[in-house]
């Protein structure tokens, strides 16, 4: 009986190995394929890629510049984390969600959403606080858009 079971462990020992070892080459064998598809895209391009649009899905141009949505507000906490004279009571912060839109995108973006602001809906908490506006991609709070 006990011969039977280290027998069965050890064909279940000897069947994770392999399984292991499948699961390796299978893993190498995924990142030189993703390797060479980094290498071969790099090759197309031979150019860093222009930033697009979030909105339109339109690249960045020097007549249509891309600008980063943040919002920014006065706090303290600069002052209490260092505690020295030259910081004033409260300085901005400045925070970001990382989408970027054409100027012109988020201009019509913030007429949009002033025109509807002013429309009575159940949603009254998530509206933004006065003169911020909804990110159009992940709904986090947008008060300027930085070049």
């Amino acid at each position: 009986e006990e011969a039977r079971q280290q027998a069965k462990r050890r064909h279940l020992a000897a069947r994770q190995r392999n399984m292991l070892q499948a699961m390796a080459a299978r893993q190498q064998s995924f990142m030189g394929m993703a390797a060479d598809a980094d290498d071969s895209e790099e090759e197309q391009d031979g150019e860093t890629a222009a930033l697009c649009c979030d909105v339109c899905r339109e690249p960045a141009s020097a007549y249509r510049p891309v600008c980063l949505l943040a919002h920014s507000v006065k706090s303290n906490v600069l002052q209490r984390l260092v505690q020295h004279v030259d910081f004033a009571k409260e300085s901005p912060s400045v925070s970001s969600c990382g989408h970027v839109m054409h100027m012109d995108c988020f201009q019509r973006h913030r007429e949009h959403c002033k025109r509807h602001m002013s429309r009575q809906d159940i949603f009254v908490l998530s509206r933004p606080p006065l003169g911020c506006v909804h990110c159009p991609m992940c709904r986090a709070i947008v008060s300027i858009a930085l070049p």
